[in-house]
C-alpha cells in the first residue's frame, strides 16, 4: 500500500511578503528624501540679518516675486548660534525697493483649502517660523524699515521662500510615501495570511472529530 504525503506550501509567499515591506519603506524614504533636501537647501539659502538692526540693513533678492520673512528662535550666523529669548511681537519691518518704493508687509497667503497659518521649520541648526510676506515688484537691494520700534534683542530674521509645503504635497512628500508604503503592507499582509493558510490547513483528525460530534 503506497501513502500520500501532502508536502505543505514552502515559504515563498513569506518571502515575497518581507520583500513587499521592504519595498513599501524603500517607496516610502525615497518619496519624502527629495522633498526634505529641497526644504533643507531652502532654509540653508535663507538670507539672514541680525537684529537689533543697524540704519541702512540691505537685503537683495535676486528676482521679483513673493518672499517671506521669518523668526528664527534658533540660528546660525557667521558661525556662531543665535537663540532668541521669546516669540518675536513687534511688526515685520517695511521692505524699501532700489528706487525708493515703500513694500509693506502682508499676511501670508496660504491656498483656500489650507487650514495653516504658518510655517514653522526645523532644519539642522535653525528652528524659524513664518512673520509675514512681501511681494517684491523687482530684483535688487531693498533696505530695512520699521515704521515703529524695532526689535532690541538678539535675534535673527531670515527672508525668502521655504517650500514646506511639498512635504505633503504630490508623490513626492509624506502623502505620496504612505500610500505606496500602505499598499505594499496591504498586500505583503494578504500574502503573508494566505501563505500561513495553505501551510497549515485543517487537519483530517480534526474533520473525524467533527464528524462523529455530528
Amino acid at each position: 500500500m503506497t501513502q500520500t504525503v501532502n508536502a505543505s506550501p514552502g515559504r515563498f509567499g513569506y518571502a515575497l511578503a518581507l520583500v513587499l515591506l521592504l519595498v513599501g519603506f524603500g517607496a516610502f524614504v525615497s518619496a519624502l528624501l527629495p522633498a526634505t533636501r529641497e526644504v533643507r537647501d531652502a532654509v540653508e539659502a535663507l538670507q539672514r540679518v541680525m537684529l537689533p538692526a543697524s540704519p541702512g540693513l540691505e537685503v537683495t533678492f535676486a528676482s521679483p516675486g513673493v518672499v517671506r520673512v521669518y523668526d528664527e528662535q534658533v540660528s546660525l550666523v557667521a558661525g556662531r548660534t543665535v537663540t532668541a529669548t521669546g516669540r518675536y511681537e513687534d511688526a515685520a519691518p517695511a521692505l524699501v525697493a532700489p528706487d525708493g518704493t515703500p513694500v509693506e508687509a502682508e499676511p501670508i497667503r496660504f491656498s483656500e483649502d489650507s487650514d495653516r497659518t504658518s510655517v514653522l521649520y526645523r532644519v539642522g541648526p535653525y528652528v524659524g517660523e513664518s512673520l509675514a510676506q512681501y511681494d517684491l515688484p523687482v530684483a535688487g537691494t531693498y533696505t530695512l524699515r520699521w515704521d515703529g520700534r524695532s526689535p532690541s534683542d538678539a535675534r535673527v530674521l531670515a527672508f525668502g521662500q521655504v517650500p514646506v509645503e511639498l512635504l505633503k504635497s504630490g508623490f513626492f512628500g509624506v502623502h505620496g510615501g504612505a500610500v505606496a508604503c500602505g499598499l505594499c503592507f496591504t498586500a505583503a499582509v494578504m500574502i503573508g495570511l494566505i501563505t500561513w493558510a495553505r501551510r497549515h490547513p485543517p487537519s483530517r483528525s480534526r474533520h473525524r472529530a467533527l464528524g462523529s460530534a455530528a
